[in-house]
């Protein structure tokens, strides 16, 4: 790893726009690898994609939009928030147990 704060030298080379720029890009890529593997394990719309080989580009692919997420996070820290933080921790638990809530209805109830 190079000296420094890598995410931040990025975010500064490149600026706020292409650091938005490109997390929506790695989120398309990884939408388009996701649904061929969606393709791949329903058997509908075949594909010759192999579920192995489309796995591997689904990591890469998850893997380029955590920097991609890490390059803006570090930059907007300039702007006194937490990209990640507020996300994990103000979001995905209230849209984790309402998903949940959706799917299991009146049984989430039990299982708690």
């Amino acid at each position: 790893m190079a000296e420094g704060n890598q995410w931040l030298k990025i975010y500064d080379k490149i600026g706020e726009a292409a650091a938005l720029e490109m997390v929506a890009e790695e989120c398309s890529e990884l939408i388009h690898t996701a649904l061929k593997m969606a393709r791949i394990v329903r058997g509908e719309n075949p594909t010759p994609a192999d579920w192995d080989v489309e796995y591997l580009h689904l990591t890469e692919e998850v893997g380029d939009l955590c920097n991609a997420l890490d390059v803006l996070d570090e930059g907007l820290m300039g702007h006194d928030v937490d990209l990640r933080g507020d996300a994990l921790d103000r979001w995905a638990p209230a849209k984790m147990t309402r998903w949940y809530h959706r799917l299991f209805g009146e049984e989430a109830e039990s299982d708690e």
